[in-house]
Order: structure tokens, then C-alpha cells, then sequence
């Protein structure tokens, strides 16, 4: 089956999100058990490959559901968090889940916990004071990782690891169909001048004053041969995959930080684990707040000399 209509609606979610709210009913009720009443999709900056939301069901309760749309997307089965919670990750459990290709997704019951990306945030801009309790909680769940690492540790074949989920964040996003999709020979529009992609990815970037050796050209190509394949050897542990802060909540209440959307999960390399969540944590606080940044970004291109 093709997951057409879900990338109809994850598209649209941004543009049309009453059109996107309809469609997805009509989705819902045509292929699930459950008698939908409304549908309340809540697109975010950082949504490129997901939907999510609220469902109220006629009889009165209120779902949360999320799903992933992944265009040309290597992993059939996107959904484990059975192997976390054996493991010993506190995973928020599906009521319900579904992994046909086309008709992927996940219902939650409905819960209020904020995601550590809005608790850090809260922080940062001064709207809340308990920094030393949300410490106490990360450096907590950081020693529980730890102990899961220590007891999950084994060699991992070339053929199973280049099998593993969480290669879909890394090489085959790098050349296959999210790169073809959102990057390679789209334009670029820049203050004054549009320029396609592969041309930006030839030119050298100086940052804050700091001049960088390697393109994005060359960033790709490396990361493509490092990764791309990924049919090597390699200790592995059974890692989340995409534990960034915004799929990781807070239960102040319980004293723990509780791991979600599972959808990368499976047993990896320790550092491919960290990877995805140190660069959304550190260096892509700009998918979070995009109007924030452009404020005070400024973007110069000087032709080659």
C-alpha cells in the first residue's frame, strides 16, 4: 500500500491544517478501530517527517496518535518499543499500533507531560526557577542509560547493523530520498539572489568569524561513504535511536524522564545513539525556533574569487 495519503496530510498540516484535519479522519475511521469524532494535528517546526496530535473518539475520549511518513524509507517496521521497555528504558507504550507500510501509526492514551525541549526552554528564557530538580532528573536518567549500555553491550555483524532503524537518520537520508526530496537541486533564496542547492553546497562557509575547511559537498560525500552502507562490525547497545528533548518527557511527579516515539529504535553503535541527540540538543536549537533565529541571523554570499 502506498503512504501517499499520509504525506498528503503531513504536507498539509502546515498549509491547510482543517483540510489536513479532515482527510485524516477519514483516514482514520476508514482503516482503525475507533470511532473518531475530530482530529487535531499539531504541525511543528521540526515535524518533516511526522504527524501529531489529538483524537476524540464519539465516545468521549481524547487519543494522542503520531506517525512518521518517510518518503523512499528503508525501515518497514518503525514502531519497538517493546525492545526498549525490555531493556529497561520508562517508554510511553502505545495503546494501540499499526506498521503497515501506508498505514503507520500509533495511539497513545492522552498525556500532559511537557517534553524537556519545552521544560529547557522554560529555563532558559526565565519562566520557571527549578533548574536544580530538572538537573537532578537528567543526570538521574543519564545513569540509567548508562547501567542499559553496560547491560545491553554486545558485538553487532556488519549484515545485522546495516540493517538497523537508526541508519535512516544518517546515510540513507544523506543519498537517498530525504536528500533528493528537501535538498539536492532545489533553490535556495537568499537576500537579493535564489541559487539551487548543489551550488550552496559547493561554497565555503565562514560562521561568527570562523572559517570552515569542509563544504557541505564535502560533508555529504563523507558522511555518505562513512555511513551510507554501514554493513560494518561494531559493538552495539539497544539505543533509542532519536532520544533528542523533544521526544523525551518530563514526570516531575514520578522523579523520572520518560522516552518516546520509538521510531528509530533497535540495537545500534553507542555513538550513533548519541549522535542524533547531541546535534538536536546543541546545534539545531534553530529547527526549534526558526523565527527566533532569522531575527538575528544574517546571511551574506561573496562570489568565489
Amino acid at each position: 500500500m502506498s503512504d501517499q495519503v499520509l504525506q498528503d496530510i503531513q504536507a498539509m498540516q502546515f498549509s491547510n491544517p482543517e483540510a489536513a484535519n479532515g482527510l485524516l479522519k477519514e483516514f482514520i475511521n476508514s482503516h482503525f478501530p475507533f470511532d473518531v469524532a475530530e482530529v487535531q494535528v499539531r504541525p511543528s517546526a521540526v515535524s518533516l517527517n511526522s504527524i501529531n496530535g489529538f483524537l476524540h473518539t464519539v465516545a468521549g475520549e481524547k487519543l494522542f496518535f503520531k506517525t512518521h511518513v518517510e518518503p523512499q524509507s528503508l525501515i518497514h517496521e518503525y514502531y519497538n518499543s517493546s525492545i526498549l521497555a525490555e531493556a529497561g528504558y520508562p517508554i510511553i507504550q502505545p495503546i494501540f499500533s499499526s506498521t503497515e507500510w501506508g498505514k503507520q501509526l500509533l495511539i497513545y492514551e492522552f498525556f500532559e507531560f511537557p517534553s524537556l525541549f519545552e521544560v529547557a526552554r522554560q529555563l532558559e528564557m526565565g519562566q520557571r526557577q527549578d533548574i536544580e530538580q530538572i538537573l537532578a532528573l537528567q543526570i538521574k536518567a543519564d545513569q540509567e542509560l548508562w547501567q542499559i549500555y553496560h547491560q545491553t553491550l554486545e558485538p553487532l555483524s556488519g549484515n545485522d547493523h546495516g540493517e538497523a532503524p537508526i541508519h535512516q537518520l544518517f546515510g540513507h537520508r544523506l543519498v537517498g530520498g530525504r536528500y533528493h526530496d528537501f535538498y539536492a537541486g532545489k533553490p535556495i533564496h537568499l537576500p537579493g539572489q535564489t541559487l539551487n542547492f548543489d551550488q550552496l553546497a559547493t561554497c565555503q562557509w565562514r560562521i561568527n568569524g570562523l572559517s570552515y575547511r569542509d563544504s557541505l559537498a564535502d560533508l555529504i560525500n563523507q558522511g555518505s561513504q562513512l555511513l551510507g552502507g554501514a554493513h560494518y562490525q561494531t559493538s552495539s547497545v539497544v539505543g533509542h535511536g532519536d532520544a533528542h528533548n523533544g521526544n523525551i518527557f518530563v514526570d516531575q511527579g514520578a522523579e523520572t524522564l520518560i522516552y518516546f516515539d520509538p521510531a528509530f529504535a533497535g540495537r545500534h553503535s553507542p555513538f550513533l545513539d548519541l549522535a542524533k541527540p547531541i546535534f538536536h540538543n546543541v546545534f539545531a536549537i534553530w529547527l526549534y525556533f526558526p523565527q527566533e533565529i532569522a531575527r538575528d541571523l544574517s546571511i551574506q554570499m561573496n562570489p568565489h574569487p
